[in-house]
């Protein structure tokens, strides 16, 4: 009975990684991500919200919040001297969907970037388990409905920004699927579609809106990944993106991870392959807690092992990278995030640590932690912007560099503009560290762009659109 079971748990992974053509995968384990803080408490005497979701990730343009108190207006602050200009600094952005819902808010978006010296973009189009591009596999977002049909937010900016040679890269929410106060409305979305693998507590409760930052896909279930890689090369099959940036990689908290069908497999290896009852199996995974600590991990890193080998199978030259949790205990113990491994094995190009604090030296001692870990690969310092005056932004990025970063990225073009409502912010930073333009950091390990004739679909699967943007 149990060995029924568990081949269907396992044929479910394989049948949906059927849905596009990709590379065989074998399970293994993970890492982190963006608005995500990295620590729930107060840094430094500053009221954080407990994110994973950037601050003004709440709040549409019209109606988003204000420019934090302590963020001095660009008039305020004394222009710092400029320092000497690199020849390779990644200078990027994260840019939250709420700012790609009219083509003049894209317009707006590239249009500063370029301005103001950014050569990167972190733009998120896959929010809440919805697209905010043309997608062969998940809804439309809801905050979309209104515009026309052929309004593609991921094409415009990949349209207007490699025009202005700024690379592009598809953030993507990967477990965090839900957080509104209502059920999504399209049938076709994954929480509606599949409820059974919506993240589980301990004690046996699903998931819900409300708990944490909202409802999480299960990593350790095989089709939770299998589905997920599929979103990933769609997204890498149709758009000429630089490379693909994961967030939420993660589970919410060391009490989940309790799915039925994650402790089924959790009991098999652990047992010779053996069964039980659901609640001897959840006991077990709670007597074992090291063991199963260690596996959460390992589904993590799977996860993020399979959208490697699906992206290289696609576009090679195409990078992958993750914002994580930059105090590194929270994000192994807490979060099950092993973004050392993901490094040292090769799987992610870079990684963007959260370090939010607006302690400059706190700030320094996590991003020197992760450049040690770094295995040859590039660290992009990200900064909490958001709750800073330009001086103090200054600060950290003149402390990255002198780390030997390889750049920056700053959370977020939503909270330095007051939602798109001004340019203040982004000045003082052009007329400081980016007072001159920077070219994008290479990353040799990469294959060469190269043209690739167009995929055939598995017989079965979602027809592909014509690729979107400009070469």
């Amino acid at each position: 009975m149990f060995k029924a079971g568990l081949s269907s748990i396992l044929a479910s992974g394989i049948a949906l990684a059927c849905i596009l053509p990709l590379a065989a995968t074998p399970a293994y384990r993970h890492v982190e991500r963006p608005g995500d803080q990295g620590d729930d408490t107060p840094i430094e005497g500053v009221a954080l919200p407990p994110v994973d979701v950037p601050p003004l990730d709440i709040a549409p343009p019209d109606t988003a919040a204000p420019i934090p108190d302590n963020q001095a207006p660009a008039a305020d602050v004394q222009e710092p001297v400029a320092p000497a200009p690199r020849s390779q600094e990644a200078r990027a952005m994260w840019v939250v969907r709420y700012s790609l819902l009219s083509p003049q808010q894209v317009h707006a978006v590239v249009e500063r970037a370029y301005r103001y010296h950014f050569n990167a973009l972190m733009v998120q189009v896959r929010g809440r388990g919805d697209a905010y591009y043309h997608s062969n596999i998940e809804p439309r977002a809801e905050s979309l409905l209104q515009q026309p049909d052929d309004f593609d937010p991921l094409a415009q900016v990949i349209r207007e920004a490699h025009g202005r040679g700024i690379k592009v890269f598809a953030w993507v929410d990967m477990m965090l699927v839900w957080s509104g106060k209502h059920r999504p409305l399209s049938a076709q979305h994954v929480v509606n579609a599949h409820p059974n693998w919506i993240d589980t507590r301990a004690d046996g409760a699903t998931m819900t809106a409300g708990d944490y930052e909202g409802q999480f896909l299960d990593p350790g279930i095989p089709a939770v990944r299998s589905y997920t890689v599929c979103v990933c090369c769609d997204l890498v099959r149709n758009y000429n993106l630089d490379g693909i940036h994961m967030d939420y990689i993660r589970y919410p908290a060391q009490s989940f991870g309790f799915s039925p069908d994650s402790l089924t497999l959790f009991y098999a290896r652990q047992h010779n392959g053996a069964t039980a009852t659901l609640a001897a199996m959840r006991q077990d995974a709670e007597r074992s807690s090291a063991a199963f600590l260690e596996w959460r991990r390992e589904q993590v890193t799977c996860q993020v092992r399979e959208v490697r080998e699906g992206i290289r199978s696609a576009k090679p030259w195409i990078s992958l990278s993750a914002a994580v949790w930059a105090n590194l205990e929270d994000a192994r113990v807490n979060r099950m995030q092993d973004w050392p491994t993901w490094l040292k094995e090769g799987l992610v190009d870079f990684v963007c640590p959260m370090a939010y604090s607006t302690n400059t030296d706190r700030v320094v001692s996590q991003i020197r932690l992760a450049q040690d870990l770094s295995c040859g690969r590039q660290v992009w310092a990200g900064l909490g912007a958001w709750q800073m005056s330009p001086a103090a932004t200054t600060a950290k990025i003149e402390a990255m560099r002198k780390l030997g970063v390889a750049g920056v990225c700053l959370f977020s073009y939503d909270g330095l503009t007051g939602g798109g409502s001004s340019e203040q912010y982004l000045a003082s930073l052009c007329h400081g560290p980016f007072q001159r333009p920077a070219a994008f950091p290479a990353m040799p390990w990469l294959a060469s762009r190269r043209p690739t004739p167009a995929t055939p679909v598995a017989s079965g699967g979602p027809a592909m659109r014509p690729s979107h943007g400009s070469l």
